[in-house]
């Protein structure tokens, strides 16, 4: 279910990629971080593409939790998700977390508000 949601995203039919993901992750066993880990990633960037960006942020936050700590990309969509729902402090700490794992290239194929939102609150220059 994993990869026919990826191939399902990767040809734009992100709300059907998430339904695959959603049903993976309720039959994903506890112990298998790792699966969790990726399906959870990747359900929160499908609601952040789809504009539901609460629950982008509790999926990225739950992704942080089994062992994403260092993904850069998990730090940029919950950033992005706190940015879209107001929560500027929050934003920033997770977009500077972005930022300093993997530097300006985080920000390459994203909208640059986000990076000009943490140049205007002196984060980075």
């Amino acid at each position: 279910m994993a990869e026919k949601g990826e191939d399902l995203s990767d040809a734009g039919d992100v709300a059907g990629a998430l339904e695959l993901w959603k049903r993976a992750l309720a039959a994903a066993s506890p112990v298998d971080e790792d699966l969790r880990f990726w399906l959870l990633a990747s359900i929160g960037d499908a609601q952040f593409q789809l504009g539901d960006f609460s629950s982008a942020l509790a999926s990225e936050q739950d992704a942080l939790a089994v062992g994403g700590t260092g993904n850069p990309f998990v730090w940029l969509r919950l950033g992005q998700a706190a940015f879209e729902l107001g929560a500027g402090q929050r934003a920033a700490d997770a977009l500077v977390s972005a930022y300093m794992l993997e530097g300006d290239e985080i920000f390459e194929d994203e909208d640059p508000k986000y990076r000009a939102f943490l140049v205007e609150r002196g984060a980075i220059s």
